[in-house]
């Protein structure tokens, strides 16, 4: 489906600005996944499958870290997809963690999906959203 290191990417380029108070940083990336003929996700009808891109989907996020407490920080990622998973938040977390140590973890990262049924399924891993798509889409 979607490559989850754009999900990473996203966080770890994030554009920061600074005031008193508040770090910010805000990303955007890329997510696309399959040009055509993937699943839909959330139909659960196998019929339904992809015929091209009409809009690009995108991850982004945004990071909120306070200037007087060093590691005081919130990411916030929405994913243009139908549902984010504990897969993948999971495997964004690994990626955070081999870069930025134990900066961020489940207790400050959040990962959300705007609730599309226009992107592609068979990225999640429960069985009963990968059954139309025939299981895993890489």
């Amino acid at each position: 489906m979607y490559n989850r290191g754009a999900l990473s990417l996203a966080i770890i380029t994030c554009f920061v600005v600074a005031n008193a108070d508040y770090l910010i940083g805000v990303g955007s990336h890329d997510m696309t996944g399959p040009a055509a003929g993937v699943n839909m996700m959330g139909y659960a009808n196998m019929e339904q499958v992809t015929g091209g891109i009409h809009f690009q989907l995108r991850a982004r996020a945004f990071v909120v870290a306070e200037t007087d407490q060093a590691g005081a920080r919130i990411a916030f990622v929405n994913l243009d997809v139908g549902m984010a998973s504990q897969l993948v938040t999971i495997k964004v977390l690994e990626r955070l963690k081999s870069r930025y140590g134990e900066l961020y973890s489940e207790e400050n990262v959040a990962i959300s999906g705007t609730h599309t049924h226009a992107g592609p399924g068979g990225y999640l891993q429960y069985v009963t959203y990968s059954v139309t798509s025939l299981g895993f889409v890489p």
